[in-house]
């Protein structure tokens, strides 16, 4: 045998061992997703499960109920142990809760540290929490005080409220605040930027305006989390008051119910940070905790009070009293009961919205996790994807790595077919004298049957494509990865627009299925003649499975342009 051929031989074998270990590893870092969860739910009775399954989480020891809220001691208890286990697990530094019934503050307590450099506990009623869309509460509460005193109708057109600006008519039906309380207005929830560790924000109005997301269904027709309709409504609270959003939610609302320790000016008040500090949150990286930063936000209606728990506990006291505590009065009776009343849903089984409240139904598949089918499960999902990722990330490695080999050997193989150019040129000229016409005909014929399928490098290239758009979809997606990326970074577009991707990906698959077929009829005819060997027919055709389920992933979470609803 050769030394050329010998060379070739080891090659394939090298390809064969390297395409076992990519298939072997690919399918063992989706299986273990899987096996850790399975492992650590069969350590746990059958009750604790069900107790935590809506936290996604079971801890590993000290197995207890559910406490009745009204012993007190059983109820301190649990939290002692239930959030110090949250606080590991998620990697925190520190949290507080307050437990409220009727009018009164059952329990209030801080664990961990506000500030671990500087040993300082959390306190319920003096550290300052950032507490996001909470804040959305309060311009609810605002706008329906405003209703009280007939300044504002839930159910006009809320241009009729809007002097700077107004709502572009895409459809015959115009947005009420009926309809920015249920959260049914209708409005993409774009990608702009709305929280900077720098004070970069024009006003309320300067915001909304330059930043008005299309309207992309009528109103009232499907329930959609919307960021800026919240937004909106507080800056209807300014156009009809004439006062500012954070000075009427202070004088309103904060002050009637002793809240004396929450804001939604930015930066905070000197009174409120001179003691504990400004909230600024940690994080937590390679085992360590790092101090982070304010976060302004664009949009303080809807994302922008600092308090703390025990002012939280005023405000959750006079909602669930009547709109009243310690004989302060914020709303009416009737009024509490319209905000919490159910006042649209999307289907019987779905969790429904009051006004900016959601009601939750003990049967919804929202709280009975336990019914939902097999491959709905975040086990299967995260496995999934894991498998899906790893079988086109290891797909680059491996063709890196046969690349950089192939081209190794192209090397040396030049350097051996110099040496025999003459003898070779020499050889086939006389060959070519001793053919004749029709021996010239039967071998191109020969030749014509036995052409393989695939003669170029594309198929490669679809796949490399594949993943390449693959990235980009998520990069777009999810624009933070940017953010953090590239400093300044700053992107806003329609996701009409980022989930036409998809569709761009799914013509793709479509070409290395049509390969992987071609690939498969390659194998009938010579073998000197192949570009492909058998594992890579196998491995190439495993890359086309996986961009079927990866299709069948996006059509899941609705990701694909065409079929997206409501799109």
């Amino acid at each position: 045998m050769s030394k050329t051929r010998l060379k070739v031989k080891n090659y394939i074998r090298k390809k064969e061992k390297f395409t076992i270990i990519f298939l072997l590893l690919t399918f063992l870092s989706s299986s273990l997703v899987f096996l850790s969860e399975n492992n650590t739910l069969k350590n746990q009775p059958e009750g604790l499960i069900d107790n935590f399954r809506k936290n996604d989480m079971v801890p590993n020891q000290a197995y207890i109920e559910i406490p009745d809220i009204s012993n007190l001691t059983q109820l301190e208890d649990f939290l002692d142990y239930f959030i110090p286990f949250l606080l590991s697990e998620l990697d925190t530094m520190g949290g507080v809760i307050s437990v409220v019934k009727d009018d009164a503050l059952l329990i209030s307590k801080g664990y961990g540290f506000s500030d671990i450099e500087r040993n300082k506990p959390v306190n319920p009623n003096s550290t300052l929490f950032r507490v996001g869309s909470v804040s959305k509460l309060f311009t609810w509460t605002a706008i329906m005080q405003l209703v009280e005193q007939e300044i504002l109708d839930l159910d006009t057109d809320i241009n009729e409220y809007l002097n700077a600006f107004q709502v572009p008519e895409t459809f015959p039906e115009p947005i009420t605040l009926n309809h920015l309380l249920t959260h049914t207005a209708g409005f993409e929830e774009t990608y702009a930027r709305i929280i900077s560790d720098t004070d970069v924000y024009g006003s309320l109005e300067e915001e909304l305006k330059n930043h008005l997301p299309p309207r992309v269904r009528p109103p009232g027709i499907m329930t959609s989390y919307s960021n800026y309709g919240t937004a909106l409504a507080g800056f209807i609270i300014e156009e009809s008051t004439g006062i500012k959003y954070e000075e009427y939610i202070e004088e309103n609302i904060l002050r009637v119910l002793d809240m004396n320790r929450s804001s939604f000016d930015q930066p905070l008040p000197l009174n409120l940070t001179e003691d504990t500090g400004i909230p600024t949150g940690f994080y937590y990286d390679s085992h360590q905790f790092y101090e982070g930063f304010f976060d302004y936000t664009n949009i303080a209606p809807a994302a922008g009070l600092s308090t703390t728990v025990d002012d939280m506990a005023n405000f959750m006291m006079a909602h669930l009293n009547n709109g009243t505590l310690r004989e302060h009065q914020i709303l009416h009776n009737d009024t509490i009961q319209e905000m919490h009343s159910q006042q649209f849903i999307t289907h019987p089984q779905f969790p429904s919205m009051c006004y900016g409240f959601h009601f939750y139904l003990n049967d919804s598949p929202v709280v009975a996790f336990e019914k939902l089918a097999w491959y709905d499960t975040n086990s299967f999902q995260l496995g999934f994807f894991i498998l899906i990722s790893s079988i086109f990330g290891l797909s680059i490695i491996y063709w890196l790595g046969k690349g950089i080999f192939g081209i190794v050997q192209e090397i040396k193989e030049r350097k051996k077919r110099k040496e025999r150019k003459t003898t070779n040129i020499s050889k086939e000229l006389l060959n070519q004298k001793e053919t004749t016409k029709s021996d010239i005909q039967i071998s191109n014929v020969f030749k014509e049957k036995n052409k393989p399928k695939i003669t170029s490098s594309l198929p490669y290239w679809l796949v490399f494509a594949e993943i390449l758009i693959n990235v980009i979809f998520g990069l777009l997606f999810f624009p933070n990865l940017l953010t953090r990326l590239i400093p300044g970074y700053d992107f806003e577009t329609s996701i009409n627009k980022i989930l036409i991707i998809p569709i761009i990906f799914i013509i793709m698959v479509i070409g290395t299925i049509i390969y992987a077929i071609l690939g498969w009829f390659e194998s009938k005819i010579d073998k000197s003649k192949r570009k492909w060997t058998l594992w890579d027919q196998i491995h190439y055709s495993i890359i086309v499975f996986a961009g079927i389920g990866w299709i069948w992933f996006l059509d899941y979470w609705n990701l694909i342009g065409l079929f997206s609803e409501g799109i």
